[in-house]
Parts: structure tokens; sequence; C-alpha cells
């Protein structure tokens, strides 16, 4: 699973760690076929939406993270690839 965060850039934490510190929250908490396994951080302050249902426009989500999957990698991986982290608000990948 690749997750997109959407993080307040005014919390003092340079986003890539509190992005980090995020995704292993909450893989500590998921079972290891259910784990974040590579994450972006997007550059708005919110995820784009529909105007009529006000849904999330996942589609374009997915294209901005750069249709990052994971089908390489195995259940049991616990780690974040580093190919997998993308900070596409700072302008880097790390």
């Amino acid at each position: 699973m690749h997750a997109v965060l959407v993080l307040d850039a005014g919390a003092g934490v340079p986003l890539e760690l509190a992005a980090e510190r995020i995704v292993n929250q909450a893989n500590s908490k998921l079972e290891p076929h259910q784990r974040i396994r590579g994450f972006s951080v997007w550059p708005n302050p919110s995820l784009p939406r529909t105007s009529g249902t006000n849904k999330l426009k996942r589609v374009e989500i997915a294209g901005a993270a750069g249709g990052r999957g994971v089908s390489d990698l195995s259940p049991t991986d616990t780690e974040i690839p580093e190919s997998s982290k993308s900070f596409p608000a700072a302008g880097m990948s790390i």
C-alpha cells in the first residue's frame, strides 16, 4: 500500500521526518500484509476532491504520487524502501 499524507508544514518538524514517524506508528499497529510500503507527502493543504460529491479524486492523487506500487515487496517487509518515500512538497525524494 502507498499512502499519500497531508501534513501541516507549520508543526515545527521536517515533513520527511513527520511522515516517516506517522507511517511507522501506523505500521506498528497493522498486520504485515496491511502495512504501508511507501508514502508521499501531498504538496497542498488538502487532497483534490470532486465539486459535487466531495469524493477524493483518486486517479489524480495516484498520478501525482507517481503511480508508485509495491508489488515487488513481500508481506513480511517491515522497512519502507528508500525508493518508496517521496516528498514533492519539499521537492525531494529520500
